[in-house]
């Protein structure tokens, strides 16, 4: 699942929200005020904010931003969500999904898609494929 939402939030883990990048991964980026005037922090592979991040971080002891501590926090953050965990132990891609399309807006169902469901599930599967 990390590596599905990963390519639907943009992939990289050093993008920023609005496609930007940064080099320093001692910490998560600080946040930019964006055209609607309010403070937008996502960053990383996941577009994970500021204060997701503080909150993760600091229950798990992470010290940098770096892609290894990003996949463990986004995987911390699916276990918060109830029922996305379980939904993936019994094959429902799709009943995980809608318990995360609201932390993942470009997951299906979310504010902003990249794919509708039927191609989410495909890339989930072609994912867990090469695992």
């Amino acid at each position: 699942m990390l590596d599905t939402i990963k390519e639907a939030e943009g992939g990289e883990y050093n993008k920023l929200y609005g496609g930007t990048t940064f080099s320093d991964f001692c910490k998560h980026p600080p946040g930019k005020i964006g055209s609607d005037h309010k403070l937008h922090s996502p960053a990383g592979a996941f577009q994970m904010t500021l204060g997701t991040w503080d909150g993760i971080a600091k229950e798990l002891g992470l010290n940098d931003f770096g892609p290894f501590n990003q996949r463990l926090a986004a995987a911390r953050d699916i276990a918060t969500h109830p029922g996305a965990v379980s939904s993936l132990d019994h094959g429902n891609i799709a009943g995980a999904v809608g318990r995360l399309n609201k932390e993942w807006s470009s997951l299906p169902g979310g504010a902003t898609p990249k794919y509708d469901l039927p191609t989410f599930i495909s890339r989930y599967d072609s994912h867990l494929a090469t695992q």
